[in-house]
């Protein structure tokens, strides 16, 4: 969207970067895990990379590819479990025991912590997209943009560092 025609005086972003007419800050690197719900399964929960990607997995629009490479598996070609792009319905189906889902660490980080996911394998793999604090450069924002990007800034050293913290 463009946060020039908008009143919009700072956003988040996630891509490559780059992007034309707006100041732009690197927040932070994602990378993707597989999750399930500690009752999925009947509480046996795959453990190897060849049972998860032999599992019920629920698709969403993240690519299985750079996981199964980093763990050294292949994914069989045939999909037969639920597919959604919409990473909210997705994590409910997986909450309710429903099957997998490979999602990014950012938004399972919370869910894991309070036990109501479970990481399966320690196998992760870089997200191709970094999340970026994006924006228009605008004198009458200076002041409110400034206050939030320090806020912002703070939140992700807070989850960086509980990410180093359990590693």
């Amino acid at each position: 969207s463009n946060l020039h025609q908008e009143s919009v005086d700072i956003g988040i972003r996630m891509g490559k970067g780059d992007w034309e007419g707006v100041e732009q800050k690197l927040l932070f690197h994602d990378e993707v895990v597989v999750v399930a719900a500690p009752h999925f399964n009947g509480g046996r929960l795959p453990q190897t990379p060849q049972e998860v990607v032999d599992s019920t997995i629920i698709y969403n629009t993240e690519s299985w590819l750079p996981w199964c490479e980093a763990a050294g598996v292949e994914m069989g070609s045939e999909r037969k479990g639920l597919c959604s792009n919409d990473s909210n319905l997705v994590l409910e189906a997986v909450r309710l025991g429903q099957g997998i889902a490979l999602e990014r660490r950012s938004l399972v980080h919370d869910a894991i912590e309070r036990g109501e996911l479970i990481q399966l394998c320690d196998v992760s793999a870089p997200y191709a997209y970094p999340y970026w604090l994006v924006w228009p450069p605008r004198e009458s924002s200076e002041d409110k943009q400034r206050e939030f990007s320090h806020w912002l800034s703070g939140e992700v050293e807070r989850y960086l560092a509980q990410l180093k913290k359990n590693t």
